[in-house]
């Protein structure tokens, strides 16, 4: 077996095979479809029809490459525990359980082939350490997400005004005031301030509260996207000695998956380190 690709080529094929074809097989007709409608006017059933077809299709689709996508990419990557991980975070696969994992559609001889494959993640991956990732990093908040709120601050603060001199001071006005007054603010405090909100290094995380946790003493380090209604936040979440620490990450300088990609980094060379120490004192 060679195991020659790299966790980020094999998610990459994964979206150019999968994601992307998935997309189109689900858009492009309903595209058409209303762009058609515009111009005959066909029944309402026809529309209805066709976007539920292209559904169906993409997922069928989907359920049928993606277990040809796994099977390649498990059987030719190394370290699979970071790129099931990884693959389920790019939602390129599901998490083990849920709803939409059971509609992969398997054949017998697949199902034999992925069983043989398991033997694989009893084993730990293997770090690559990225030299372009410096012994400390430091994240503030975004200069960009801080402008931008203060200004829908100001822009609701002024309309809220503007109304309140064109009519009478009702709920809708004062919520404007309010609103646009709180963002306002934040958006000046958060562009303002000096202080790095989270500092990763090769010894430890440093929270914006100067708290200080050693890799040694913390687990499960990862990010994770929280979903309340229609908006979204993600959070860079740890078990430390003092309990469960989460920091939001939304509004600093900072991606997901470069934060992940930090993550990863540090917590190799941490452990390396401490197997390196270990070996030096059992000499």
């Amino acid at each position: 077996m060679f195991e020659t690709v790299s966790v980020d080529e094999a998610l990459l094929r994964g979206k150019r095979v999968v994601s992307y074809p998935v997309l189109a097989i689900i858009f492009i007709p309903i595209v058409l479809v209303f762009a058609l409608f515009l111009k005959l006017e066909f029944s309402g059933w026809f529309i209805a029809v066709a976007i539920i077809l292209s559904i169906v299709l993409g997922w069928l689709y989907w359920s049928i490459y993606i277990t040809k996508w796994r099977l390649w990419a498990f059987e030719n990557v190394r370290n699979v525990h970071e790129l099931k991980k990884r693959a389920v975070k790019e939602k390129l696969i599901w998490a083990d359980g849920s709803f939409w994992e059971r509609t992969e559609i398997w054949s017998p001889e697949q199902k034999e082939q992925w069983m043989g494959l398991q033997a694989k993640f009893k084993q730990n991956d293997i770090f690559h350490n990225d030299v372009l990732v410096p012994a400390q990093v430091e994240v503030y908040y975004s200069k960009f997400n801080a402008a931008g709120t203060l200004l829908i601050g100001v822009l609701l603060f002024v309309v809220g005004i503007y109304s309140f001199i064109s009519n009478e001071m009702g709920m809708v006005q004062w919520i404007l005031l309010v609103v646009g007054a709180l963002l306002a603010v934040m958006g000046y405090r958060h562009y303002n301030n000096p202080n790095p909100q989270l500092i990763l290094s090769n010894d430890g995380v440093k929270l914006a509260d100067g708290a200080f946790y050693r890799w040694e003493d913390i687990r499960n380090e990862d990010t994770k996207v929280v979903s309340s209604g229609k908006s979204s936040k993600t959070y860079f979440k740890f078990m430390s000695p003092d309990g469960e620490q989460s920091v939001e990450i939304s509004e600093l300088d900072i991606t997901q998956a470069r934060l992940d990609h930090l993550l990863r980094i540090y917590r190799g060379r941490s452990d390396n380190r401490f197997a390196d120490t270990r070996n030096f004192n059992n000499a």
